[in-house]
């Protein structure tokens, strides 16, 4: 009989011990799945892995950690759960937010191609790179040619293509036969072949907004013609400077447009920073000092042909005012001009990787030209204007140079009777040399 209480006793110990060594579980369930899971910290090791995984119950409330690639950490707590008759663990779940973009570069034509981001190299296309959500600076460059060179904003979550661009196509054809006498190797109706490079017109490349700061440097030289009566001695300014802000914007490229991606709006104002004393034939000062000023706003619709022409054209409104300030009686006698004029121009350009030189030329219609044409009877006048340069662009950093000759040309009408001024017309030339530098997102 105490054999069998003793038997029994250590039954009932046993089974004590195996049901007190059964912890309760919770089941971790993660959106997306695949989750790694620690308990109090990282230190102490992997709870489970990877999710939907079960961790043992906690008997207070302990702080978890789940972690998975390309999603942000989650850091909470673990309750303890509650008892009940249900075998099954209790299932405890969190959605994970992903913080990084995917930036694709896949089209064949860059197959092969150098893929730079933020001045370190990536790799080679077709390639997908995670990458944090923003503005990313891109180069995807084959045998020496950048197919891409811009900015890409990249969301959170989603893929961002980057549109390359194909360079020019290269097709062998058969030229004529050579004729007889041709050099050593080459006999009579042989044939070699000629490249032909084949264009077509790619827009530009992505970019929403160019802010810049410009500087004018000016050399002015105006003359009467047939000069009669009148203070109508010619005049001369050299070293004239204003300055001002320009932006441009590209609504297309803003809209994501697939359409007239080259348009932009173009906005700049310049004001004088050195007002120059007017002086006479002695270099003595006469009481007048120079007021200038500029500004325009104009459509531009750019086209990129191939990898190696640029075409560009534009129209707007223009306003160059050539004046004085000073004492009235000393101004009346110089060409006090505020030209207002509606303006069209085309510019043509080569382009050699982000370094595009340039010739320039534009017409003007002259609605308005301030005082001087007041002096005469009547008065009408027409411009033109010329210009060579070149632009560049260092990553965001847009630069320009340019050299222009400006011409306004006057007609003057007169009556004899009464005039204070008698002269047929005039010469405004203006010679300027233009600096800019600005941000390009």
């Amino acid at each position: 009989m105490g054999r069998e209480l003793l038997l029994a006793a250590s039954c009932v110990a046993l089974c004590g011990v195996a049901r007190a060594g059964t912890r309760p579980k919770v089941m971790i369930d993660t959106k997306p799945e695949g989750a790694t899971v620690y308990l109090n910290d990282k230190e102490s090791g992997i709870a489970c892995a990877p999710t939907p995984c079960e961790v043992e119950a906690p008997s207070e409330p302990t702080a978890i950690i789940i972690e998975l690639d390309k999603y942000g950490p989650v850091i909470d707590m673990l309750d303890p759960p509650k008892r009940t008759r249900d075998r099954k663990p209790p299932v405890r779940h969190w959605d994970l937010e992903i913080v990084v973009g995917t930036l694709v570069v896949d089209d064949p034509i860059a197959t092969g191609a150098t893929i730079t981001i933020d001045q370190k190299e990536r790799g080679k296309a077709p390639a997908h790179f995670d990458i944090e959500p923003g503005g990313h600076q891109v180069v995807v460059s084959l045998r020496g040619k950048n197919l891409f060179d811009d900015f890409v904003d990249v969301d959170a979550g989603k893929e961002t293509e980057v549109p390359v661009r194909a360079p020019p196509k290269e097709v062998a054809r058969q030229a004529p036969p050579d004729p007889p006498g041709g050099e050593e190797g080459e006999g009579e109706g042989s044939a070699k072949p000629v490249v032909v490079k084949h264009t077509e017109a790619q827009a530009p490349r992505d970019r929403f907004i160019s802010i810049d700061a410009v500087a004018d440097i000016g050399f002015r030289r105006f003359t009467y013609q047939d000069p009669v009566l009148g203070p109508l001695s010619p005049e001369r300014e050299d070293g004239q400077t204003i300055v001002g802000p320009a932006i441009e914007l590209w609504p297309a490229e803003m809209l994501h447009a697939h359409v007239l991606r080259g348009l932009s709006i173009y906005a700049r104002i310049e004001f004088p920073v050195n007002s120059q004393a007017v002086t006479d034939t002695m270099n003595n000062p006469v009481g007048a000092q120079t007021n200038w000023l500029s500004m325009e706003a104009s459509l531009r619709e750019k086209w990129i042909f191939g990898d190696s022409f640029m075409l560009e054209v534009s129209g707007g409104y223009v306003q160059d005012q050539l004046g004085f300030k000073g004492d009235q009686s000393y101004v009346d006698m110089l060409p006090d001009a505020d030209y207002q004029s509606l303006r069209a121009g085309v510019r043509l350009g080569l382009v050699f990787g982000t370094f595009e030189p340039y010739v320039a030329g534009e017409t003007r219609i002259v609605l308005s030209g301030g005082t001087l044409p007041s002096r005469f009877d009547t008065a009408s006048a027409t411009a033109v204007r010329g210009a060579v340069g070149f632009a560049g662009k260092i990553g965001p950093i847009y630069l320009r140079a340019e050299a222009s000759d400006l011409h306004y040309n006057w007609t003057f009408h007169y009556d004899s009777q009464n005039d204070t001024y008698e002269a047929s017309g005039a010469t405004d030339k203006v010679l300027e040399v233009t600096m800019l530098a600005g941000f390009q997102y």
